[in-house]
Protein backbone atom coordinates (compact mmCIF):
# COMPACT_ATOMS: atom_id res chain seq x y z
CA UNK A 1 0.00 0.00 0.00
CA UNK A 2 1.04 3.17 -1.15
CA UNK A 3 2.09 5.79 2.25
CA UNK A 4 0.88 9.28 2.19
CA UNK A 5 3.36 12.02 2.32
CA UNK A 6 2.30 12.74 6.15
CA UNK A 7 3.04 9.02 6.92
CA UNK A 8 6.34 8.97 4.78
CA UNK A 9 7.17 12.83 7.20
CA UNK A 10 6.35 11.09 10.07
CA UNK A 11 8.69 7.88 9.39
CA UNK A 12 11.36 10.18 8.61
CA UNK A 13 10.65 12.04 11.80
CA UNK A 14 10.69 8.56 13.59
CA UNK A 15 14.07 7.50 12.19
CA UNK A 16 15.70 10.38 13.44
CA UNK A 17 15.41 13.34 11.29
CA UNK A 18 14.83 16.29 13.53
CA UNK A 19 14.39 19.34 10.65
CA UNK A 20 10.56 19.63 9.37
CA UNK A 21 10.12 18.59 5.62
CA UNK A 22 8.34 21.45 4.05
CA UNK A 23 9.35 22.30 0.50
CA UNK A 24 7.31 21.07 -2.47
CA UNK A 25 10.28 19.67 -3.97
CA UNK A 26 11.45 17.68 -1.05
CA UNK A 27 7.85 15.69 -0.60
CA UNK A 28 7.85 15.71 -4.39
CA UNK A 29 11.07 13.65 -3.71
CA UNK A 30 9.25 11.67 -0.88
CA UNK A 31 6.47 11.02 -3.24
CA UNK A 32 9.18 9.30 -5.45
CA UNK A 33 10.99 7.11 -3.04
CA UNK A 34 13.48 9.29 -1.57
CA UNK A 35 14.16 9.58 1.93
CA UNK A 36 16.32 11.82 4.40
CA UNK A 37 18.81 9.67 6.39
CA UNK A 38 20.18 11.38 9.65
CA UNK A 39 22.81 8.31 10.06
CA UNK A 40 24.35 8.92 6.36
CA UNK A 41 24.08 13.04 7.70
CA UNK A 42 25.70 12.15 11.19
CA UNK A 43 28.37 10.36 8.98
CA UNK A 44 30.15 13.26 7.93
CA UNK A 45 29.54 15.75 10.62
CA UNK A 46 31.34 12.61 12.67
CA UNK A 47 34.35 12.87 10.38
CA UNK A 48 34.75 16.33 10.41
CA UNK A 49 34.57 16.18 13.99
CA UNK A 50 37.18 13.05 14.78
CA UNK A 51 38.99 13.19 11.60
CA UNK A 52 40.04 16.88 11.00
CA UNK A 53 41.45 19.33 12.48
CA UNK A 54 41.86 23.11 12.77
CA UNK A 55 43.19 26.13 14.07
CA UNK A 56 42.19 27.02 17.66
CA UNK A 57 41.69 30.82 18.36
CA UNK A 58 44.38 30.48 21.24
CA UNK A 59 46.97 28.81 19.14
CA UNK A 60 47.42 25.48 18.40
CA UNK A 61 44.63 23.16 16.94
CA UNK A 62 41.24 22.03 17.92
CA UNK A 63 38.95 19.28 16.34
CA UNK A 64 36.54 20.59 13.29
CA UNK A 65 33.11 21.55 14.58
CA UNK A 66 30.68 22.12 11.89
CA UNK A 67 28.82 25.32 12.61
CA UNK A 68 24.95 24.85 12.98
CA UNK A 69 23.76 25.96 9.75
CA UNK A 70 26.60 24.78 7.47
CA UNK A 71 25.57 21.46 8.99
CA UNK A 72 21.50 21.58 8.93
CA UNK A 73 21.34 23.61 5.63
CA UNK A 74 24.12 22.29 3.11
CA UNK A 75 26.21 18.98 4.54
CA UNK A 76 23.54 17.18 6.31
CA UNK A 77 20.83 17.25 3.30
CA UNK A 78 23.77 16.92 0.80
CA UNK A 79 24.58 13.49 2.17
CA UNK A 80 21.56 12.92 4.04
CA UNK A 81 18.78 12.77 1.41
CA UNK A 82 18.95 9.11 -0.17
CA UNK A 83 17.14 7.92 -3.42
CA UNK A 84 15.04 4.61 -3.21
CA UNK A 85 17.80 2.45 -3.91
CA UNK A 86 20.11 3.83 -1.18
CA UNK A 87 22.29 6.24 -3.57
CA UNK A 88 22.49 9.31 -2.91
CA UNK A 89 19.79 12.01 -4.03
CA UNK A 90 22.05 15.08 -5.08
CA UNK A 91 24.86 14.77 -8.02
CA UNK A 92 24.96 17.98 -7.99
CA UNK A 93 24.55 21.31 -5.71
CA UNK A 94 24.72 24.78 -5.69
CA UNK A 95 25.69 26.85 -2.67
CA UNK A 96 26.02 30.76 -2.52
CA UNK A 97 26.94 32.69 0.96
CA UNK A 98 28.73 36.43 2.00
CA UNK A 99 31.72 36.29 2.49
CA UNK A 100 33.65 35.11 5.20
CA UNK A 101 31.09 32.46 6.08
CA UNK A 102 33.56 29.99 6.43
CA UNK A 103 33.24 28.11 3.19
CA UNK A 104 36.42 27.50 2.17
CA UNK A 105 37.14 25.91 5.56
CA UNK A 106 34.28 23.45 4.84
CA UNK A 107 35.11 22.78 1.73
CA UNK A 108 38.45 21.66 2.23
CA UNK A 109 37.23 18.90 4.36
CA UNK A 110 35.22 17.31 1.74
CA UNK A 111 37.98 15.75 -1.05
CA UNK A 112 39.48 13.65 2.52
CA UNK A 113 35.91 12.64 3.19
CA UNK A 114 35.03 11.13 -0.40
CA UNK A 115 38.77 9.39 -0.95
CA UNK A 116 38.52 8.38 2.67
CA UNK A 117 35.01 7.91 4.20
CA UNK A 118 33.18 6.34 1.16
CA UNK A 119 34.79 3.17 0.58
CA UNK A 120 35.30 4.15 -2.99
CA UNK A 121 37.79 2.38 -4.90
CA UNK A 122 40.26 4.68 -7.13
CA UNK A 123 38.41 8.19 -6.24
CA UNK A 124 38.69 11.28 -7.48
CA UNK A 125 38.21 14.08 -6.04
CA UNK A 126 39.23 17.87 -7.17
CA UNK A 127 38.86 21.58 -6.75
CA UNK A 128 38.65 23.44 -9.42
CA UNK A 129 38.01 27.17 -10.21
CA UNK A 130 39.20 30.03 -12.92
CA UNK A 131 42.93 29.80 -11.98
CA UNK A 132 45.18 28.05 -10.42
CA UNK A 133 46.05 30.08 -7.71
CA UNK A 134 42.44 30.11 -6.14
CA UNK A 135 41.86 26.67 -6.99
CA UNK A 136 45.02 26.45 -4.78
CA UNK A 137 43.30 28.08 -1.79
CA UNK A 138 41.39 25.04 -0.88
CA UNK A 139 44.32 22.68 -1.35
CA UNK A 140 46.18 24.33 1.21
CA UNK A 141 43.67 24.51 3.36
CA UNK A 142 43.07 20.50 3.12
CA UNK A 143 46.81 19.93 2.73
CA UNK A 144 47.29 21.75 6.03
CA UNK A 145 44.38 19.59 7.89
CA UNK A 146 46.54 16.37 7.11
CA UNK A 147 49.48 18.20 8.28
CA UNK A 148 47.93 18.66 11.91
CA UNK A 149 46.97 15.25 12.05
CA UNK A 150 49.06 12.36 12.58
CA UNK A 151 46.80 9.99 11.55
CA UNK A 152 45.90 11.58 8.24
CA UNK A 153 50.05 12.31 7.94
CA UNK A 154 50.67 8.61 8.37
CA UNK A 155 47.67 7.29 5.79
CA UNK A 156 48.08 10.46 2.93
CA UNK A 157 51.16 11.46 0.79
CA UNK A 158 51.02 15.76 0.55
CA UNK A 159 52.44 16.15 -3.03
CA UNK A 160 52.51 19.84 -3.22
CA UNK A 161 54.37 20.90 -6.72
CA UNK A 162 51.71 19.17 -7.99
CA UNK A 163 48.97 20.09 -5.61
CA UNK A 164 47.66 16.70 -5.30
CA UNK A 165 47.11 14.76 -2.00
CA UNK A 166 46.95 10.78 -2.27
CA UNK A 167 45.65 7.30 -0.31
CA UNK A 168 47.69 4.93 -1.56
CA UNK A 169 45.55 2.31 0.25
CA UNK A 170 42.75 2.85 -1.81
CA UNK A 171 44.64 4.73 -4.82
CA UNK A 172 42.57 7.74 -4.61
CA UNK A 173 43.19 11.52 -4.45
CA UNK A 174 42.79 15.00 -3.91
CA UNK A 175 43.65 17.41 -6.97
CA UNK A 176 43.72 21.29 -7.26
CA UNK A 177 43.50 22.44 -10.77
CA UNK A 178 42.82 25.20 -12.64
CA UNK A 179 40.13 26.09 -15.48
CA UNK A 180 42.58 25.11 -18.52
CA UNK A 181 40.07 22.85 -21.21
CA UNK A 182 42.90 20.73 -21.63
CA UNK A 183 42.81 19.43 -17.97
CA UNK A 184 39.47 18.26 -17.97
CA UNK A 185 39.69 15.78 -20.29
CA UNK A 186 39.63 12.68 -18.67
CA UNK A 187 38.48 13.38 -15.23
CA UNK A 188 36.67 10.68 -13.51
CA UNK A 189 35.34 12.52 -10.32
CA UNK A 190 33.65 11.60 -7.18
CA UNK A 191 33.97 15.22 -5.60
CA UNK A 192 33.99 18.36 -7.44
CA UNK A 193 34.04 21.51 -6.26
CA UNK A 194 33.86 24.30 -8.32
CA UNK A 195 34.91 27.89 -6.49
CA UNK A 196 33.79 31.23 -7.08
CA UNK A 197 31.54 30.36 -9.92
CA UNK A 198 31.09 34.07 -10.31
CA UNK A 199 34.40 34.43 -11.63
CA UNK A 200 33.67 31.34 -14.55
CA UNK A 201 33.75 32.76 -18.32
CA UNK A 202 35.03 29.36 -19.66
CA UNK A 203 31.92 27.27 -20.83
CA UNK A 204 33.83 24.95 -22.59
CA UNK A 205 35.54 23.68 -19.56
CA UNK A 206 32.16 23.97 -17.30
CA UNK A 207 30.50 21.89 -19.67
CA UNK A 208 33.99 19.24 -19.51
CA UNK A 209 33.43 19.16 -16.10
CA UNK A 210 29.49 18.55 -15.75
CA UNK A 211 29.71 15.82 -17.64
CA UNK A 212 33.36 14.07 -16.47
CA UNK A 213 31.47 12.04 -13.33
CA UNK A 214 28.14 10.43 -15.32
CA UNK A 215 30.23 6.96 -15.37
CA UNK A 216 30.12 7.56 -11.01
CA UNK A 217 27.55 5.49 -9.31
CA UNK A 218 27.08 8.12 -6.66
CA UNK A 219 29.19 12.21 -8.16
CA UNK A 220 28.90 14.84 -6.49
CA UNK A 221 29.31 18.26 -8.47
CA UNK A 222 29.46 21.22 -6.20
CA UNK A 223 29.29 24.94 -7.22
CA UNK A 224 29.97 27.33 -4.40
CA UNK A 225 30.38 31.17 -5.08
CA UNK A 226 29.86 34.65 -3.77
CA UNK A 227 27.60 37.23 -5.72
CA UNK A 228 28.88 38.54 -8.75
CA UNK A 229 28.30 41.40 -10.97
CA UNK A 230 27.85 39.59 -14.90
CA UNK A 231 24.73 38.44 -15.39
CA UNK A 232 25.88 36.48 -18.47
CA UNK A 233 28.04 34.36 -16.64
CA UNK A 234 27.70 31.08 -15.69
CA UNK A 235 27.63 31.48 -12.31
CA UNK A 236 24.08 34.18 -12.51
CA UNK A 237 23.19 31.12 -14.84
CA UNK A 238 23.43 28.54 -11.99
CA UNK A 239 22.17 31.22 -9.07
CA UNK A 240 18.90 31.72 -11.44
CA UNK A 241 18.83 27.82 -11.97
CA UNK A 242 18.86 27.77 -7.65
CA UNK A 243 16.35 29.91 -7.05
CA UNK A 244 13.74 28.72 -9.56
CA UNK A 245 14.45 25.52 -7.47
CA UNK A 246 13.88 26.57 -4.44
CA UNK A 247 10.80 29.34 -5.13
CA UNK A 248 7.95 27.19 -3.64
CA UNK A 249 5.75 28.89 -6.48
CA UNK A 250 7.68 27.64 -9.07
CA UNK A 251 6.74 24.32 -10.47
CA UNK A 252 10.08 23.25 -11.64
CA UNK A 253 11.18 20.56 -10.13
CA UNK A 254 14.43 18.37 -9.73
CA UNK A 255 15.39 15.34 -7.65
CA UNK A 256 18.48 15.25 -7.57
CA UNK A 257 19.91 19.28 -7.69
CA UNK A 258 19.99 20.73 -4.26
CA UNK A 259 20.40 24.76 -3.47
CA UNK A 260 21.26 26.66 -0.80
CA UNK A 261 20.82 30.54 -1.37
CA UNK A 262 21.67 32.69 1.48
CA UNK A 263 21.81 36.46 0.68
CA UNK A 264 19.77 39.24 1.99
CA UNK A 265 16.10 39.11 1.80
CA UNK A 266 14.50 42.15 -0.28
CA UNK A 267 13.18 43.60 2.81
CA UNK A 268 16.41 44.24 4.29
CA UNK A 269 18.21 47.64 2.70
CA UNK A 270 22.08 47.28 2.07
CA UNK A 271 22.71 49.02 5.52
CA UNK A 272 20.68 46.48 7.61
CA UNK A 273 22.47 44.18 9.88
CA UNK A 274 19.90 41.82 9.83
CA UNK A 275 20.33 41.34 6.11
CA UNK A 276 23.67 40.58 6.94
CA UNK A 277 23.44 38.11 8.92
CA UNK A 278 20.85 36.05 6.39
CA UNK A 279 23.90 36.25 3.72
CA UNK A 280 26.15 35.28 6.45
CA UNK A 281 24.24 33.11 9.25
CA UNK A 282 28.03 32.18 10.34
CA UNK A 283 27.76 35.59 11.99
CA UNK A 284 25.13 34.31 14.23
CA UNK A 285 27.21 31.67 15.19
CA UNK A 286 30.40 33.64 16.39
CA UNK A 287 32.38 34.13 12.75
CA UNK A 288 32.61 37.32 12.02
CA UNK A 289 31.98 40.74 13.53
CA UNK A 290 29.19 43.36 13.34
CA UNK A 291 31.50 46.00 14.64
CA UNK A 292 33.39 45.62 12.23
CA UNK A 293 31.00 45.07 9.34
CA UNK A 294 28.97 48.37 10.62
CA UNK A 295 32.42 50.38 10.29
CA UNK A 296 32.97 48.97 6.50
CA UNK A 297 28.81 50.20 6.40
CA UNK A 298 29.93 53.54 7.40
CA UNK A 299 32.56 53.79 4.94
CA UNK A 300 30.56 52.34 1.72
CA UNK A 301 28.10 55.07 2.28
CA UNK A 302 30.70 57.51 0.77
CA UNK A 303 31.10 55.83 -2.31
CA UNK A 304 28.44 53.96 -5.28
CA UNK A 305 30.99 51.80 -5.80
CA UNK A 306 31.94 50.88 -2.46
CA UNK A 307 28.09 50.55 -1.95
CA UNK A 308 27.78 48.23 -5.00
CA UNK A 309 31.23 45.85 -3.52
CA UNK A 310 29.11 45.73 0.10
CA UNK A 311 26.04 44.85 -1.65
CA UNK A 312 27.75 42.45 -3.20
CA UNK A 313 29.97 40.33 -0.53
CA UNK A 314 27.91 41.30 2.75
CA UNK A 315 24.69 41.05 1.37
CA UNK A 316 25.68 38.33 -0.94
CA UNK A 317 23.51 40.38 -4.11
CA UNK A 318 23.72 39.88 -7.60
CA UNK A 319 24.62 43.61 -8.49
CA UNK A 320 24.04 45.16 -11.87
CA UNK A 321 26.02 45.27 -14.68
CA UNK A 322 24.77 48.84 -15.10
CA UNK A 323 27.35 50.72 -12.37
CA UNK A 324 26.56 53.57 -10.68
CA UNK A 325 28.73 56.51 -10.78
CA UNK A 326 31.84 56.31 -9.36
CA UNK A 327 31.53 59.36 -6.68
CA UNK A 328 28.07 60.33 -5.49
CA UNK A 329 26.52 63.74 -5.94
CA UNK A 330 26.15 64.53 -2.35
CA UNK A 331 30.28 63.55 -1.84
CA UNK A 332 30.76 65.82 -4.59
CA UNK A 333 29.08 68.67 -3.59
CA UNK A 334 30.32 68.55 -0.33
CA UNK A 335 33.50 69.63 -1.92
CA UNK A 336 32.06 72.66 -3.72
CA UNK A 337 34.36 75.47 -1.30
CA UNK A 338 35.71 78.26 -3.10
CA UNK A 339 39.73 77.43 -4.21
CA UNK A 340 41.90 79.99 -3.38
CA UNK A 341 44.59 82.51 -4.94
CA UNK A 342 47.74 80.16 -5.26
CA UNK A 343 49.93 82.42 -7.47
CA UNK A 344 53.16 82.41 -7.47
CA UNK A 345 52.81 78.41 -5.99
CA UNK A 346 53.91 75.22 -7.17
CA UNK A 347 51.04 73.18 -9.31
CA UNK A 348 50.55 69.77 -10.98
CA UNK A 349 49.01 69.38 -14.09
CA UNK A 350 46.75 66.62 -15.51
CA UNK A 351 46.23 66.33 -19.68
CA UNK A 352 43.76 63.96 -21.08
CA UNK A 353 43.81 64.92 -25.05
CA UNK A 354 40.51 62.52 -25.70
CA UNK A 355 39.82 62.99 -29.54
CA UNK A 356 40.66 66.01 -30.69
CA UNK A 357 36.77 66.28 -32.15
CA UNK A 358 35.46 65.99 -28.65
CA UNK A 359 35.73 67.69 -25.12
CA UNK A 360 40.16 68.39 -24.38
CA UNK A 361 40.72 68.62 -20.83
CA UNK A 362 43.41 70.14 -18.46
CA UNK A 363 43.33 69.97 -14.47
CA UNK A 364 45.69 72.12 -12.30
CA UNK A 365 46.39 70.83 -8.64
CA UNK A 366 47.41 73.24 -6.05
CA UNK A 367 48.11 72.45 -2.31
CA UNK A 368 45.69 74.25 -0.01
CA UNK A 369 45.23 74.98 3.87
CA UNK A 370 45.34 71.97 6.11
CA UNK A 371 46.26 69.22 3.59
CA UNK A 372 43.47 69.79 0.85
CA UNK A 373 43.94 70.14 -2.64
CA UNK A 374 42.38 72.55 -4.75
CA UNK A 375 41.36 72.10 -8.66
CA UNK A 376 41.20 74.12 -11.20
CA UNK A 377 40.19 73.21 -14.81
CA UNK A 378 40.19 73.92 -18.84
CA UNK A 379 38.13 72.18 -21.24
CA UNK A 380 38.60 72.73 -24.92
CA UNK A 381 35.19 71.92 -27.50
CA UNK A 382 35.13 72.37 -30.95
CA UNK A 383 32.89 74.97 -32.22
CA UNK A 384 31.91 72.85 -35.29
CA UNK A 385 29.03 69.97 -34.33
CA UNK A 386 28.68 71.78 -30.45
CA UNK A 387 24.55 72.09 -30.62
CA UNK A 388 24.63 68.76 -32.14
CA UNK A 389 26.71 67.44 -29.22
CA UNK A 390 24.79 69.86 -26.50
CA UNK A 391 21.64 67.99 -28.13
CA UNK A 392 22.91 64.35 -27.40
CA UNK A 393 24.26 65.10 -24.26
CA UNK A 394 21.86 66.96 -23.24
CA UNK A 395 24.20 69.32 -21.21
CA UNK A 396 24.61 73.44 -22.05
CA UNK A 397 27.99 73.29 -24.18
CA UNK A 398 27.21 77.01 -25.07
CA UNK A 399 26.29 78.64 -22.03
CA UNK A 400 29.39 77.12 -20.23
CA UNK A 401 31.68 78.59 -23.08
CA UNK A 402 29.77 81.85 -22.68
CA UNK A 403 30.57 81.73 -18.91
CA UNK A 404 34.03 80.58 -19.62
CA UNK A 405 33.71 77.32 -18.16
CA UNK A 406 34.83 75.93 -21.50
CA UNK A 407 36.83 77.47 -24.45
CA UNK A 408 35.45 77.15 -28.05
CA UNK A 409 38.06 76.26 -30.73
CA UNK A 410 37.23 77.17 -34.27
CA UNK A 411 36.84 74.06 -37.02
CA UNK A 412 35.98 70.67 -36.11
CA UNK A 413 38.42 69.79 -33.92
CA UNK A 414 40.85 71.14 -31.29
CA UNK A 415 44.27 72.44 -31.90
CA UNK A 416 46.66 71.35 -29.57
CA UNK A 417 48.24 74.00 -29.68
CA UNK A 418 45.44 75.70 -27.65
CA UNK A 419 46.61 73.73 -24.76
CA UNK A 420 50.20 74.36 -25.10
CA UNK A 421 49.65 78.27 -25.58
CA UNK A 422 47.90 78.54 -22.23
CA UNK A 423 50.40 76.64 -20.59
CA UNK A 424 53.46 77.89 -22.07
CA UNK A 425 52.26 81.38 -22.83
CA UNK A 426 52.44 81.15 -26.49
CA UNK A 427 50.35 82.90 -29.63
CA UNK A 428 50.99 81.25 -32.93
CA UNK A 429 50.71 82.31 -36.22
CA UNK A 430 49.37 80.63 -39.55
CA UNK A 431 52.36 78.74 -39.98
CA UNK A 432 52.58 77.48 -36.60
CA UNK A 433 55.40 79.61 -35.27
CA UNK A 434 55.38 80.60 -32.03
CA UNK A 435 55.40 83.89 -30.28
CA UNK A 436 56.19 83.73 -26.41
CA UNK A 437 53.81 86.67 -24.41
CA UNK A 438 54.63 87.48 -21.31
CA UNK A 439 52.50 87.08 -18.14
CA UNK A 440 49.94 84.74 -20.70
CA UNK A 441 50.43 81.21 -19.58
CA UNK A 442 50.02 78.75 -16.62
CA UNK A 443 54.11 79.15 -16.30
CA UNK A 444 53.87 82.55 -15.83
CA UNK A 445 51.62 82.72 -12.87
CA UNK A 446 52.85 78.94 -11.21
CA UNK A 447 55.93 77.33 -10.92
CA UNK A 448 54.67 73.93 -12.86
CA UNK A 449 56.22 71.39 -11.25
CA UNK A 450 55.28 68.50 -13.81
CA UNK A 451 52.43 67.81 -16.46
CA UNK A 452 51.18 64.33 -16.43
CA UNK A 453 49.69 62.70 -19.99
CA UNK A 454 47.84 60.26 -20.82
CA UNK A 455 50.37 58.80 -24.19
CA UNK A 456 47.60 58.31 -26.49
CA UNK A 457 47.63 61.10 -29.31
CA UNK A 458 49.98 62.93 -26.98
CA UNK A 459 53.64 62.37 -28.48
CA UNK A 460 54.21 65.60 -30.86
CA UNK A 461 52.20 68.27 -27.79
CA UNK A 462 54.36 66.31 -25.19
CA UNK A 463 57.81 66.72 -27.50
CA UNK A 464 56.74 70.35 -27.72
CA UNK A 465 56.01 70.99 -24.14
CA UNK A 466 59.22 69.32 -23.14
CA UNK A 467 62.06 70.49 -25.98
CA UNK A 468 60.84 73.74 -26.66
CA UNK A 469 59.13 74.85 -23.53
CA UNK A 470 60.92 73.19 -20.88
CA UNK A 471 58.14 71.58 -18.72
CA UNK A 472 58.50 67.90 -17.24
CA UNK A 473 56.39 65.85 -18.40
CA UNK A 474 55.17 62.39 -17.14
CA UNK A 475 53.51 59.77 -18.82
CA UNK A 476 50.27 58.35 -16.65
CA UNK A 477 49.13 55.32 -18.39
CA UNK A 478 45.73 54.89 -17.89
CA UNK A 479 45.69 50.73 -16.95
CA UNK A 480 45.25 49.33 -13.43
CA UNK A 481 48.75 49.57 -12.28
CA UNK A 482 49.30 53.64 -13.03
CA UNK A 483 45.26 54.62 -12.23
CA UNK A 484 44.64 52.69 -9.08
CA UNK A 485 46.63 54.77 -6.74
CA UNK A 486 45.78 58.22 -7.80
CA UNK A 487 42.20 56.78 -8.37
CA UNK A 488 41.75 55.46 -4.82
CA UNK A 489 43.28 58.73 -3.03
CA UNK A 490 41.26 60.90 -5.32
CA UNK A 491 38.35 58.73 -4.11
CA UNK A 492 39.19 59.48 -0.19
CA UNK A 493 39.87 63.00 -0.59
CA UNK A 494 36.36 63.18 -1.62
CA UNK A 495 34.99 61.32 1.11
CA UNK A 496 37.39 63.43 3.83
CA UNK A 497 36.56 66.33 1.98
CA UNK A 498 39.75 66.95 1.06
CA UNK A 499 39.66 68.58 -2.37
CA UNK A 500 37.88 71.17 -3.31
CA UNK A 501 37.09 72.02 -7.20
CA UNK A 502 35.21 75.31 -7.09
CA UNK A 503 32.21 73.85 -8.28
CA UNK A 504 33.17 73.65 -11.82
CA UNK A 505 29.81 72.94 -13.55
CA UNK A 506 31.75 70.67 -16.28
CA UNK A 507 33.59 68.45 -13.87
CA UNK A 508 30.06 68.22 -12.20
CA UNK A 509 28.39 66.60 -15.30
CA UNK A 510 31.90 64.65 -16.19
CA UNK A 511 31.65 62.90 -12.53
CA UNK A 512 28.24 62.24 -12.69
CA UNK A 513 28.42 59.67 -15.27
CA UNK A 514 32.01 58.38 -14.46
CA UNK A 515 32.42 54.56 -13.93
CA UNK A 516 35.36 52.58 -12.84
CA UNK A 517 36.07 49.30 -13.45
CA UNK A 518 37.91 46.92 -10.62
CA UNK A 519 39.79 43.91 -11.16
CA UNK A 520 39.90 40.62 -9.35
CA UNK A 521 42.58 42.20 -6.97
CA UNK A 522 40.28 45.35 -6.32
CA UNK A 523 42.56 47.43 -8.25
CA UNK A 524 40.43 50.46 -10.03
CA UNK A 525 40.41 52.87 -13.13
CA UNK A 526 38.06 55.16 -15.25
CA UNK A 527 36.41 53.18 -17.44
CA UNK A 528 35.68 55.59 -20.51
CA UNK A 529 33.71 53.39 -22.21
CA UNK A 530 31.02 52.49 -19.70
CA UNK A 531 30.78 56.20 -18.54
CA UNK A 532 27.50 57.32 -20.39
CA UNK A 533 29.42 60.58 -21.27
CA UNK A 534 32.58 62.19 -21.53
CA UNK A 535 34.78 61.97 -18.49
CA UNK A 536 38.10 63.76 -19.66
CA UNK A 537 38.31 66.19 -16.91
CA UNK A 538 38.26 63.40 -13.89
CA UNK A 539 40.90 61.15 -15.63
CA UNK A 540 42.89 64.69 -15.70
CA UNK A 541 41.97 65.60 -12.21
CA UNK A 542 43.19 61.98 -11.19
CA UNK A 543 45.87 62.54 -12.71
CA UNK A 544 47.12 65.90 -11.41
CA UNK A 545 46.23 65.49 -7.97
CA UNK A 546 47.91 62.01 -8.06
CA UNK A 547 51.10 63.81 -9.20
CA UNK A 548 50.49 66.45 -6.18
CA UNK A 549 50.45 63.56 -3.50
CA UNK A 550 53.47 61.90 -5.12
CA UNK A 551 55.43 65.53 -5.79
CA UNK A 552 58.68 66.01 -3.14
CA UNK A 553 57.04 69.16 -1.79
CA UNK A 554 53.86 70.72 -1.58
CA UNK A 555 53.05 74.85 -0.35
CA UNK A 556 50.66 75.64 2.29
CA UNK A 557 49.63 79.36 1.71
CA UNK A 558 51.82 81.86 3.38
CA UNK A 559 53.73 78.14 5.06
CA UNK A 560 56.56 77.61 2.40
CA UNK A 561 57.70 74.06 1.01
CA UNK A 562 57.05 70.89 2.97
CA UNK A 563 56.97 67.26 2.71
CA UNK A 564 53.37 65.45 1.32
CA UNK A 565 51.94 64.56 4.01
CA UNK A 566 51.58 60.36 3.95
Amino acid sequence: MTKSLAQLKLDAANAGWPWPITHPNDERAMLDGCYPDFAAAEHVRGFYLDCLCIPAPGGGVQPFVLLDWWYRDVLAPVFGWKQKDGRRRYDKAFVTTGKKSGKSTVLSGLPLYMILAQGIHEAEAYATAVDRDQATLIYRKTSEMVRQSPHLRSILKRVDSQKRIVHHGSASFFEAISSDADTADGLNPVLLICDELHEWKDRRFFTKLMYGDIVRAEPLFLMITTAGDDDESIGFEEYEFAKALLDPNDPFYSQSHFACIREAGDEHEWDNPDGWQQANPSIAEGLGNLVKLQSKCDEARKTPRKIREFTRYICNRWVSVIEDPWISPDSWAACGGMIGNHEGESVWLGLDLSAVLDVTALCAAWWAEEGVIDLAWWFWMPKEGIRDKEDRWGVPLRAWVSDSWMIQTPGKSVNYRNIRGLISGLTFDEDGNATRVDGSGLRDKYRIEEIAYDPWNATQLVEDLEQHDGHACVEHRQGYISMNTPCKEFERRIADCELRHGNNPVAKWMISHCIVDQDPAGNIKPNKKKSKHKIDGIVAAVMAAGRAVAGAVHSYRGAGPRSVPA
